[in-house]
């Protein structure tokens, strides 16, 4: 008794062509962190204002001095 596989050459499947890996994407150049404003030099406090007299009571009205006069 013969066996088929003497007359049946087992033929491999074919191997597909190897596939290249993916390109990655190029990597963007990194970005240079943001350069904070320059900082104004601090302001020096104002000179303190010159004393002043404090200022007189008004004087009265002409017509405030009857009016309170009057009992």
């Amino acid at each position: 008794m013969m066996l088929l596989t003497e007359f049946c050459a087992v033929v491999p499947p074919p191997v597909p062509p190897p596939v290249p890996p993916p390109v990655p994407p190029p990597v963007p150049p990194p970005v240079p962190p943001p350069v904070p404003p320059p900082v104004p030099p601090p302001v020096p406090p104002p000179e303190p204002l010159p004393s002043l007299p404090l200022p007189s009571p008004p004087e009265p009205l002409p017509w405030v001095v009857p009016f309170l006069a009057v009992e």
